[in-house]
């Protein structure tokens, strides 16, 4: 299961981050030996490697894959998508996936990604689009099968679309080629180039990649690869080195490729016409136009380009060891570019100075984060249209033409009192409810916290006068009464229809606004704050699985999934219950309507059905992250996953316990009958 080592080290990039580091350059480990051969110049590089220390997560994740497989959904998918087709139509497509399943069993997949997978990308041979790269080192003595089952894929498909693949040899390696025979393909430098040398198995979209990458592995070459290159290695350096996967960014090589390309593009486009003959047209004076046009769109592309253009590179490595996978993930910025309006927008937030400020010690999820400033973004928007787009001024006073027109104005309604800041608690129940779930606070961090609460009030007495008709007495508006919260001000909202369920409160203390599922749930963050309570800090769980700041941080986040798997099953049976009385309702009168409601029903059986597959998903205990931001060029993310121990639970305590579901529906909506579907295919 690669591709989850991919998806992990991905989900960490995302991250903002920030710590003083030292430059230093780093290369490779062993272990990731295909970074040999993929060219330097490409933009994006994600390598996933064998690591035995996450070998038995693979095997838990393989286990998921077996029970959605003997599950009975894929066929269930088939005789819904067979039940909408005509009987012609259906035996078409029904050979037709026999065929492709046929064909997909050749290879033997897990064993085709088994050491080594690459996925690369680089600017084309023509500067117009770019290579698709892909190559995986494969078990030992996989190599010559894999391939001979995905070449037969291959000459399939260029059957079906007319262009046949060819076999040949370059470099001493096994070549299996795709060349689509048409002119706009052909202008951009397109062919799909299958190889394979050894155990290892490329799949390029130009013959210039093929070419490159094949001549590296043979020796022959000059030309300097990804792993050699001196930027990749500086920006492998500022983070751990990676155990099951490294994913780097060359984000000013990719903005200086994709300018190029772009002005390439718009300089065509400007060029006179031509017939088939290769004459101009008569009227030459089209040709002038779309020439002014090109050079005014690529003029506001350089200032956009100018405007974006400020990162350096964006590093992530992925290292699974002792039940924990670590995610370490740099962003650097160029020299000079963190005090553009763009770049200010992101990282000029307050940081937080106490994490645990407002988190109860029984907390099951918390997150704090900096967000984005909206007012920096949203006047550096306004700031380029009026400057760089032909007319821009115009643009701009009727942009607030219309605000006025509709009574909005942002800078007033929205940025002169509302900071961006925000904090998210989850813990449980503060009191019970038959229908589960738990309590929930959400804060935001305010510049005028009175204009904040005067804000609410108005929001809370324009809902209460849609609810009641506009005050013709046509519906039941809100009930709203003082809280009973440890502070002044607070308000609880309800409705006669819900006050059974949700009695959410709303107020405003020191710079925070804050809204709460219950004042119980607020009491308990406000009694943290002011010392009255125990903080997260003091969790032991937390101690052992969360990261931990050793001072101010952009943003930091705990979740404890040691019931992941339930609560998502527990949901899933949530949405069969509500989702089976709302079917039991429909009408069925006519042809059309009967249909509707059989496909809905078929749709709830294969959802109900995945309850027991997400119950395999418990094999996790925390997920921790935390960023930070070192003033000058580089923000650092900190991501960690903590694994159950062997016996399936968590070493220490818990740090509140999810609260119990409603279970599911006891049997599903049946499915459609249809015919039967082929077998899907084997691992």
């Amino acid at each position: 299961m690669r591709m989850l080592k991919l998806w992990a080290g991905l989900w960490a990039l995302l991250g903002v981050l920030s710590a003083p580091m030292a430059l230093r350059a780093a290369e490779l480990p062993a272990n990731f030996s295909l970074g040999r051969f993929v060219p330097a110049d490409t933009w994006l590089y994600i390598h996933a490697a064998e690591n035995p220390d996450a070998a038995w997560i693979e095997k838990k994740w393989c286990e998921v894959w077996d029970a959605l497989a003997s599950s009975g959904i894929d066929a269930d998918i088939t005789k819904l998508i067979y039940s909408a087709l005509s009987e012609e139509d259906r035996a078409t497509t029904q050979a037709a996936v026999e065929k492709w399943t046929e064909l997909g069993r050749r290879v033997n997949w897990g064993d085709l990604l088994r050491k080594e997978m690459v996925f690369a990308e680089r600017l084309s041979s023509t500067k117009i689009g770019f290579d698709y790269i892909f190559i995986a080192q494969g078990a030992e003595k996989s190599g010559e099968g894999n391939y001979a089952g995905l070449a037969a894929l291959l000459k399939e498909i260029g059957t079906t679309i007319g262009f046949p693949a060819v076999d040949s040899k370059l470099y001493d390696a096994d070549v299996c080629s795709l060349r689509l025979e048409n002119k706009d393909l052909e202008r951009l430098g397109f062919s799909v180039e299958l190889f394979r040398k050894g155990d290892v198995v490329g799949l390029i979209t130009s013959k210039r990649s093929a070419e490159d990458i094949l001549s590296m592995m043979s020796g022959k070459s000059d030309k300097k690869s990804i792993a050699s290159d001196s930027r990749f290695q500086e920006a492998l350096g500022s983070v751990p080195a990676p155990r099951d996967a490294v994913i780097y960014v060359d984000a000013r090589g990719f903005f200086g490729a994709f300018h190029e390309m772009m002005k390439i593009a718009l300089r065509s486009k400007g060029e006179p016409a031509v017939d088939k003959n290769g004459k101009t047209p008569e009227k030459p004076e089209k040709d002038e136009n779309a020439k002014k046009e090109a050079e005014i769109a690529a003029a506001i592309l350089d200032k956009i380009i100018a405007r974006l253009d400020v990162a350096e590179f964006a590093m992530t490595t992925v290292a699974t060891k002792d039940r924990r996978q670590h995610s370490h993930s740099a962003i650097r910025f160029q020299a000079g570019k963190t005090t553009t309006p763009l770049i200010s927008a992101l990282l000029d937030r307050k940081p937080f100075e106490k994490y645990d400020q407002f988190v109860p010690v029984d907390a099951t999820n918390f997150a704090l984060t900096g967000a984005v400033d909206f007012e920096k973004l949203y006047k550096t928007v306004l700031d380029f249209v009026a400057k760089d787009v032909p007319g821009g001024e115009k643009h701009i006073a009727n942009w607030n033409e219309l605000l006025a027109m509709v009574g909005f104005d942002p800078q007033r309604d929205i940025f002169d009192w509302l900071g961006g800041e925000m904090i998210s608690v989850s813990l449980p129940a503060v009191t019970p409810s038959p229908m589960g779930g738990g309590d929930s606070v959400f804060m935001i961090r305010t510049k005028k916290p009175d204009v904040a609460m005067q804000k609410i009030d108005a929001l809370i007495g324009f809902a209460n006068a849609k609810m009641q008709g506009q005050g013709k007495g046509q519906g039941q508006g809100l009930m709203v009464s003082p809280a009973k919260v440890n502070a002044e001000g607070f308000k609880e909202i309800t409705h006669p229809m819900l006050m059974m369920m949700m009695r959410p409160v709303v107020g405003v203390t020191g710079e925070w606004l804050v809204i709460g599922s219950s004042a119980g749930a607020v009491n308990k963050c406000l009694d943290v704050a002011s010392g009255k309570a125990p903080s997260i800090a003091k969790n032991p769980r937390f101690a052992e699985e969360g990261l931990i700041p050793k001072g101010p941080v952009s943003s930091i986040s705990f979740a404890d999934t040691t019931n992941q798997g339930k609560d998502l099953a527990a949901a899933v049976g949530m949405i069969g219950m509500f989702g089976g009385m709302a079917m039991s309702g429909m009408p069925s009168n006519t042809p059309e309507e009967k249909q509707t409601k059989q496909i809905l029903q078929s749709a709830m059986g294969i959802l109900m059905k995945l309850g027991p597959v997400l119950q395999k998903i418990d094999f996790t205990s925390s997920q921790a992250s935390l960023t930070t931001y070192d003033g000058k060029s580089t923000v650092l993310t900190q991501a960690v996953v903590t694994y159950k121990s062997p016996g399936g639970e968590t070493k220490t305590v818990n740090a509140g316990e999810s609260p119990k579901s409603p279970p599911p529906p006891a049997k599903a909506p049946e499915a459609p009958k249809s015919p039967e579907p082929p077998k899907p295919p084997k691992k």
